[in-house]
């Protein structure tokens, strides 16, 4: 990642519920559910970076990086991913997390 981009980090424990929507061939989906307070985290880093390209890390991997056209405020999140072996990547982290 450049240095001049902001990272949002996303860990297990911000995580409500989360969707993996997956065929043989991409598109593959994340859908994220953050917990109220990494939702209001992420609303205040949208606002801060309004019009700026961001990092969206989760569990150690990037998955986007997103122009901010303004700030987000809703629940949840869907990221639509072309990159097998970076969805592969992200199930893996899960698979690792502890329970």
């Amino acid at each position: 990642m450049a240095a001049d981009v902001p990272e949002f980090a996303i860990g297990s424990a911000d995580i409500e519920s989360i969707v993996l929507e997956a065929e043989p061939v991409g598109p593959w989906i994340f859908i994220l559910r953050l917990t109220e307070e990494k939702l209001k985290a992420y609303h205040a880093f949208t606002t801060d970076h309004r019009d700026s390209e961001i990092s969206l890390v989760v569990l150690g991997t990037e998955i986007y990086r997103p122009m901010i056209a303004a700030p987000v405020n809703e629940n949840p999140l869907t990221f639509r991913m072309m990159e097998k072996e970076r969805f592969l990547a992200i199930l893996t982290a899960f698979t690792k997390e502890p329970e």
